[in-house]
């Protein structure tokens, strides 16, 4: 998001339109859709847990609930194994990898 989103002041300005639907989505096996959708909901059930707290809180990395943080890792691996990335967690590498992809389908 942060490589190609815009920006009005200091936030972020993003939709469907202008960042997930840049890059190709991978199409999953039944077996991975499944793992993605078990992970995904795992997030939300770990969100629902702190019913008082904003997304600001729950994201700010200093105090991101531990749990909330397992959550997102196991679902980030569930789709990057949809997309066959076995590379780092950095984000500069992911992106890299997304733009490769992206290239490799225009």
């Amino acid at each position: 998001m942060r490589t190609i989103c815009g920006r009005l002041g200091g936030s972020y300005s993003y939709s469907a339109k202008i960042v997930y639907n840049n890059f190709p989505w991978p199409t999953p096996t039944p077996k991975q859709t499944a793992i993605i959708e078990t992970a995904a909901q795992a997030v939300l059930n770990a969100r629902a847990q702190f019913p008082n707290a904003s997304l600001a809180d729950l994201y700010d990395p200093r105090t991101m609930p531990l749990i909330l943080t397992k959550a997102h890792i196991k679902l980030d691996q569930a789709v990057d194994t949809a997309y066959c990335y076995q590379g780092s967690n950095e984000d500069s590498e992911r992106v890299t990898f997304l733009f490769k992809l992206y290239q490799s389908q225009c």
